[in-house]
């Protein structure tokens, strides 16, 4: 199941906000590893974490999986933001 976020009345990928978002702040969207459930769990080494977006399982460094986590739950209960202020977090 692919979790949809509604802006301005259309639906985007959790994965296409993202990568959106970490171009505007100037980040760099770059997972360690990704693939199923367990091949994350299994290959990821310990300063890492694994999270989910959409369908797929990516493993980053602790410090981007907390981060990319607070931005798309705080998009998921603040989908009326302006784009401006939402992105500018």
């Amino acid at each position: 199941m692919c979790h949809t976020i509604t802006e301005g009345g259309d639906n985007i990928d959790e994965l296409k906000f993202l990568k959106r978002w970490c171009q505007f702040n100037g980040y760099i969207f770059r997972p360690n590893f990704s693939g199923s459930k367990y091949s994350c769990y299994k290959f990821k080494p310990l300063e890492c974490s694994v999270i989910r977006i959409d369908d797929m399982y990516y493993v980053f460094s602790k410090y981007e999986a907390l981060m990319y986590n607070r931005v798309l739950k705080y998009r998921m209960h603040k989908e009326k933001l302006s784009d401006e202020n939402l992105l500018s977090l």
